[in-house]
């Protein structure tokens, strides 16, 4: 008979030894680790103080700068203290700097054959950009030289005839955009094709950046309105209207002179006539001799400087046939 098996004694438990010595490493490891990442934690718990506290900074330095917005404001230049709103007016933004497009109340004519020549909006350019600052005025001499090369120096109004606004703005509108400007700058460029005492009446009117001065004009859309509102009257627009209508060839007049005068009286209405309608106004208004040969010479795809040539050769035949 052998003797009992006794199995190995460890002290307390009896667990195996193994077991144990694994508890034990274990223990050891998370201590280390422990000992690792607590600073860490710590770390991290410091920048959330932080950047929490920055963030209330932030905070309080915008209410405070909303709750001043009625003070004054220092500009750059020299100490000088200028009303905040009124440098916010002149360079067409918010008082956050966010540029904005304000456009005025449109010009509602009687006649809504009108309306699009009296709104504002149809004189708008292709970049609506309206921010201007002291920084961009310092090329505006340079855009000013390519502008006038499309628009023309000679070409400068002074107000007369009253209706000459809408071709001066159509004019301005196709310089403008061949040669990309904004209307930030447009405000202060369209002045310098004026001259006398609209040019002068401009100055009185129009916000100032450098003086600080927020007039009765402060964007683009607001200046052309002003000029429409002032030179472009409805019953004065009507008028011109029927004389267009109502236009026919004088005694001794050419066909091609009869042709250029019809032109600029399209013009003074703001060329709301279209070329079909220009083409009929003038084969209407040509002598009775030379219209019923124009009318059959005419098709819908005859261009209008081929119907002026075949009415001048008609015109020419008669003259010399009463001679």
């Amino acid at each position: 008979m052998g003797l009992p098996h006794t199995p190995p004694q460890v002290s307390g438990v009896g667990a195996p030894q193994g077991t144990l010595e694994g508890d034990a490493f274990s223990a050891a490891l998370r201590d280390s680790l422990d000992a690792f990442i607590s600073p860490l934690h710590e770390r991290l718990s410091f920048l959330e103080t932080a950047l929490g506290a920055s963030r209330r900074s932030r905070r309080r330095r915008r209410r405070l700068s909303s709750s001043s917005s009625d003070g004054e404001y220092s500009g750059g230049d020299g100490g000088r203290h200028v009303p905040r709103r009124a440098v916010a007016r002149a360079l067409g933004r918010d008082l956050e700097g966010n540029p904005h497009r304000r456009l005025p109340e449109k010009i509602i004519p009687a006649d809504d054959r009108y309306a699009g020549t009296l709104d504002c909006v149809s004189y708008a350019l292709a970049t609506t950009d309206v921010r201007y600052d002291r920084t961009m005025a310092h090329g505006l001499g340079r855009l000013l030289k390519d502008v006038s090369a499309t628009f023309g120096r000679d070409a400068e109004w002074d107000g007369t005839p009253a209706l000459g606004v809408l071709e001066f703005l159509n004019h301005f509108v196709k310089a403008g955009n061949d040669n990309d400007v904004s209307e930030g700058r447009a405000l202060y460029l369209l002045p310098e094709f004026t001259k006398g005492d609209l040019k002068r009446e401009l100055c009185t009117i129009m916000s100032s950046l450098q003086r600080g001065r927020s007039g009765e004009v402060s964007s683009y859309m607001e200046l052309v309105n002003w000029l429409l509102h002032i030179y472009a009257d409805e019953q004065s627009l009507s008028d011109k209207d029927a004389l267009f209508h109502g236009a026919s060839q004088e005694d001794g007049e050419a066909e091609n002179d009869f042709y250029v005068r019809l032109r600029g009286l399209r013009r003074f209405c703001g060329s709301i006539h279209t070329e079909g309608q220009m083409k009929s106004r003038h084969m209407q208004g040509l002598g009775w001799e030379i219209r019923a040969d124009v009318r059959e010479h005419n098709n819908g795809n005859m261009t209008m400087d081929l119907l002026l040539q075949y009415a001048q050769r008609k015109g020419d035949v008669c003259s010399r046939r009463h001679e």
